[in-house]
C-alpha cells in the first residue's frame, strides 16, 4: 500500500515538472491561485502536454487523498458536499464577487459586505470562511476577503448597486459562469436531494418521463417537465438565467474544442449546418467566425431563442444581419420544416443528455427523417468511461482509443479529472430523467433510431469531455 502512495506522489511531481518545463520554454507563468483571473494568464493551461499533466495531477491527488485520509472523514466530507455549493450560491446571490471587485485588491470586511447586500454578517462570515477554506476567495486578515483566481470568475462585471436594485437580468451579456454557479445549487441541487426518494418510489422509480423525476418532488410541481416549468411567468428569472448556463459551461473547455473534432473545413462553400436545440447559438458563434463560407441555422423553442438577437448583435452582428446565421423556432420532437431539412450537418451539442432513451429516440428519429442521403449527424456530448478496462467492442469504433495512456494505479477513466461528466449526468437525472451515456449506451440508442456511429474524434485527452460522435444514416434501416 505504501508503494501506491509513492507512485501517486511521483506522478504528481512528474506532472508538475512537465507543466513547469512547458511554461518555462515558452516564457509563460502558470496562473497563481491568489491573483484574479486574466485571459492572458490562462494560455498556459492550453499549452501542448499541459492538459494531460493537469489531468494526472487532479486524478492522482484525489486518489492520494482517498488512500491516506481517514475513511470516515472522507465519507463525511463527501456527504457534506452540499455545503460548498450552498455557500457558493449565497455569494452569487448576494453579489459578493461584484462587491469585492469594486472594493479593490485590499478586500472588504464581512461587516461591510453585509452592510451593502443586507445579509446577516455573522452567518456570512462562516460562509465566506468556508469558501476561502476551499480556495474560493482569499481571507487576507480576519474576516476581510478579497478576490482570487476562482472567485473572480463568478464576477459578472456589473455594478453591485444595479444588481441590488434588480438582478433579473444579471447573467445576460456575461460569460455565463455566474449563471451556472447560481443554477446548479438551486434548480439541480434542490432537486438532487430527492433522487433517493425517486429511486425508492415504485410509482416513478423506472419512469422515463421528464415530469416524473426528482424535480417535481423538490418543487412540488404538477406533471410538467423542467423546460415547461421555467417557461411559466413565475419562473421568468430562471428562464433568463438558463439561457446563459450552457454558455458558461462551455468555459470549462479549451476555447478551440469545437475545432478539434469534426472537420467543418471539409464542407463545401455554402454548406448548411443546423445547430439543433442551439439556444442563443453560442457554439455556432465560434464556428461562424472560423468558417465564413458556411451557413448556419440555429433552431430551438421560441423562449430559448428570445435572447439570440441580442447575443448576436453584441458578438457578431454582420453574420446575423447578412442572413448567414438564421434562427428557426422549432420543437425537435416534431417533423422538421423544409427550411431545415437535408442539411450537410445536424450539430447536436449537449441536447440528448437531457432526455431518457424513450424521448432521445424520438428526437433522433425526427432527425433521421429530416436527413438527406449525405447528411451527417455530429454529437458534441460526453461519453462516460468505465473506471475499469473498457469492453473490447469499444475499440472497434474508430477513434475511441485515441486517448492519453492512463498510468497505474489511476482509475481507467482518470477519476477526479473526469468527475464533472458524472456530476452533469446526475443533474440530468434529477431534473429530466435524462443521463450521460457510455459508448455502449450511445450505440444501442442510435441503432434503434436509424443511425450508426462512424467515428469518434476526441477533443481532449481523456476522451470524456465533448468528443465529437460522427454518425451517418444506417442504410440497413428504413427512415
Amino acid at each position: 500500500m505504501a508503494e501506491n502512495l509513492k507512485v501517486l506522489a511521483r506522478l504528481i511531481l512528474e506532472s508538475v515538472d512537465t507543466i513547469d518545463r512547458s511554461c518555462t520554454e515558452r516564457g509563460l507563468l502558470f496562473p497563481g491561485l491568489d491573483e484574479p483571473f486574466s485571459p492572458s494568464s490562462e494560455a498556459a493551461r492550453n499549452l501542448p502536454g499541459v492538459g494531460d499533466a493537469i489531468n494526472v495531477v487532479v486524478a492522482a491527488a484525489s486518489q492520494l487523498i482517498a488512500e491516506t485520509r481517514n475513511p470516515v472523514a472522507s465519507l463525511a466530507s463527501t456527504a457534506l458536499g452540499w455545503t460548498s455549493s450552498t455557500c457558493m450560491a449565497v455569494a452569487e446571490e448576494g453579489h459578493i464577487p461584484e462587491i469585492l471587485r469594486e472594493a479593490g485588491p485590499q478586500g472588504l470586511h464581512v461587516n461591510d459586505i453585509a452592510e451593502i447586500n443586507g445579509m446577516n454578517p455573522r452567518r456570512l462570515s462562516h460562509i465566506m470562511r468556508h469558501l476561502a477554506t476551499i480556495h474560493i476567495f482569499n481571507e487576507t486578515s480576519p474576516d476581510v476577503y478579497s478576490h482570487n483566481l476562482l472567485s473572480s470568475r463568478i464576477d459578472t462585471g456589473k455594478k453591485s448597486a444595479d444588481l441590488l436594485k434588480d438582478s433579473n437580468g444579471k447573467h445576460e451579456g456575461t460569460d455565463g459562469i455566474a449563471a451556472f454557479v447560481a443554477t446548479f445549487p438551486d434548480d439541480a441541487g434542490k432537486s438532487g436531494l430527492y433522487i433517493p426518494d425517486v429511486m425508492t418510489d415504485p410509482k416513478v422509480a423506472f419512469s422515463p418521463h421528464p415530469h416524473e423525476c426528482a424535480l417535481q418532488k423538490a418543487f412540488n410541481l404538477p406533471a410538467i417537465n423542467y423546460f415547461q416549468w421555467i417557461d411559466t411567468p413565475q419562473q421568468s428569472r430562471r428562464m433568463r438565467r438558463i439561457g446563459m448556463v450552457m454558455h458558461g459551461v462551455s468555459q470549462i473547455y479549451p476555447p478551440d474544442f469545437m475545432l478539434k473534432g469534426f472537420d467543418f473545413g471539409s464542407l463545401k462553400d455554402g454548406a448548411t449546418v443546423v445547430d439543433v436545440g442551439g439556444g442563443v447559438g453560442s457554439v455556432t458563434l465560434g464556428l461562424a467566425r472560423q468558417f465564413p463560407k458556411i451557413n448556419f441555422v440555429v433552431h430551438d423553442l421560441p423562449n430559448q431563442l428570445s435572447q439570440a438577437e441580442k447575443f448576436w448583435t453584441e458578438n457578431y452582428p454582420e453574420a446575423y444581419r447578412s442572413g448567414r446565421v438564421k434562427f428557426v423556432a422549432h420543437n425537435f420532437f416534431e417533423p422538421y420544416p423544409e427550411a431545415i431539412r437535408a442539411p450537410d450537418v445536424f450539430l447536436v451539442r449537449m441536447v440528448i443528455h437531457d432526455w431518457s432513451d424513450l424521448y432521445a429516440e424520438k428526437i433522433l428519429v425526427q432527425l433521421r427523417q429530416a436527413a438527406g442521403p449525405r447528411t451527417r449527424l455530429v454529437f458534441v456530448d460526453h461519453i462516460l468511461r468505465h473506471t475499469c478496462a473498457a469492453p473490447a467492442s469499444s475499440s472497434q469504433v474508430v477513434g475511441y482509443d485515441n486517448v492519453m495512456p492512463v498510468p497505474a494505479p489511476l482509475l481507467k477513466n482518470m477519476g477526479a479529472a473526469t468527475i464533472l461528466t458524472h456530476q452533469f449526468g446526475m443533474i440530468m437525472t434529477c431534473m429530466q430523467n435524462g443521463e450521460e451515456r457510455t459508448l455502449e449506451n450511445w450505440q444501442v440508442l442510435l441503432k434503434r433510431s436509424g443511425w450508426i456511429v462512424k467515428e469518434i474524434k476526441n477533443t481532449e485527452s481523456t476522451g470524456t469531455f465533448h468528443p465529437h460522435i460522427i454518425c451517418e444514416c444506417d442504410s440497413a434501416e428504413s427512415a
